[in-house]
């Protein structure tokens, strides 16, 4: 029977290497920080996404767009997936004054087909209807008209942010509580 280091009848605890350990709540705290900045954002949006629901809105004129594909290849349990969103900035005046601002947007945001009718909720996802669109509709902030939101459901992640930030708090935290039990103690 082997003993301990002690002469006990029980084998000596491990010893744990201390620059691994430190290593560890580093990281660990370094996803909780990870956690407090998505939790942050994710707060952001939602309050700004159920605030500018009683924004006024106004026309604002496209003075720039970008089509930008992205592409997602197939996988086992998905297939290929090409997805469209637009890079617009957009030039609007309030109270006499000019504000220029950007977004992305994605395909089902534009408000009008090339043709100039409104098309409600069913919007066009061709990119070359997407150029021949010269305004959209946006909402602006009356505090600071120069935060404007061109599609207000774009904002929609913010409690998924607040979700996942939580969640990566909720698991680094207490392995970061663990890893420093394990520091040997001074004294």
């Amino acid at each position: 029977m082997s003993r301990g280091r002690d002469g006990s009848r029980y084998p000596a605890k491990p010893r744990r290497h201390r620059l691994m350990i430190w290593g560890g709540m580093i990281l660990c705290g370094a996803l909780s920080v990870c956690g407090v900045l998505l939790m942050v954002g994710g707060f952001r949006d939602w309050r700004m996404s159920t605030a500018s629901v009683n924004w006024p809105s106004t026309e604002a004129e496209i003075v720039g767009s970008e089509v930008v594909k992205r592409m997602s290849p197939p996988t086992r349990y998905s297939p290929y997936k090409e997805t469209i969103t637009y890079k617009v900035a957009f030039r609007y005046a309030v109270n006499g004054k000019d504000y220029i601002s950007q977004a992305m947007l994605p395909a089902r945001a534009l408000q009008r087909a090339s043709d100039g009718e409104p098309q409600g909720t069913g919007f066009s996802a061709r990119p070359e209807s997407a150029a021949s669109v010269k305004s959209l509709t946006i909402r602006y902030d009356p505090a600071d008209p120069a935060t404007a939101i061109a599609d207000p459901n774009g904002l929609a992640g913010g409690p998924i942010g607040i979700g996942v930030g939580l969640l990566l708090i909720v698991i680094g935290l207490p392995f970061i509580i663990v890893l420093g039990s394990w520091l040997p103690r001074r004294g």
